[in-house]
């Protein structure tokens, strides 16, 4: 395995701990990767399709599996999707408040 494969490696085993990856969790988990490979394999593994993070070999199981209604387990791709249309669902729900409050505030100046 080469240093950016440990370094892809590292990144996924963070995301399935349910931490977003950084170069320094990285670094001080792969101090013998040199800094500009660390920061070329977060760039590369952040710039990766769920599909190709799944297809990731990994050097540990996945901690707290997660299943839906009927019990399945849900992959890994599958949650982190989620995760990210939980942020994203966030984000908008502010942003649709912050302008409904805009609005009212505008049509009270009327």
């Amino acid at each position: 395995m080469n240093q950016l494969q440990q370094v892809l490696v590292a990144a996924k085993n963070l995301a399935l701990q349910n931490k977003t990856p950084t170069v320094a969790m990285l670094k001080s988990r792969l101090n013998s990767v040199p800094l500009p490979i660390l920061i070329q394999g977060l760039q590369k593994y952040k710039s990766m399709t769920v599909i190709e993070i799944d297809a990731i070999a990994t050097t540990q199981p996945v901690p707290n599996s997660e299943h839906d209604e009927n019990g399945t387990t849900l992959t890994l791709g599958i949650q982190l999707k989620f995760q990210q249309l939980e942020k994203q669902y966030e984000e908008l729900k502010k942003d649709y408040q912050n302008l409904d409050l805009r609005l009212k505030e505008l049509e009270q100046r009327k």
